[in-house]
């Protein structure tokens, strides 16, 4: 019948089954890798096929003024847990590497304020 309301155990139901199925949704963006690999590299030595054979490919790699700019990035998002894992390498007009940016951060949701007690 247009226009008809599912019953209240009919959408507490409903409501239940979509919680369910997105409680154990994950999301994840990027390739995974060990940023720690990049200890390995060598500043003024170490060239773009030095990292990808540590890290493996680049989620994205840029030209910048006669040089480049290779970005291995992962996301992991969980409902437990949000993982972020950024590292950036420039490279000079030779091919060597100039310098790293390294960023990781982990976070937990908000945890939930205490219970009060009721007097």
């Amino acid at each position: 019948m247009p226009g008809s309301r599912p019953s209240l155990p009919a959408f507490l139901a409903i409501l239940a089954a979509g919680a369910l199925a997105l409680s154990g949704c994950a999301r994840e963006i990027g390739r995974d890798f060990d940023p720690d690999q990049a200890d390995r590299l060598v500043i003024g030595t170490s060239t773009l096929a030095d990292a990808t054979t540590l890290l493996g490919e680049p989620f994205r790699t840029y030209r910048l003024f006669g040089g480049k700019i290779a970005k291995w990035w992962y996301l992991r998002d969980t409902p437990g847990m949000t993982e972020t894992v950024l590292l950036e390498i420039r490279f000079g007009s030779d091919g060597r590497m100039l310098g790293i940016i390294r960023e990781i951060e982990k976070r937990a949701p908000e945890s939930e304020p205490p219970d009060t007690p009721q007097t």
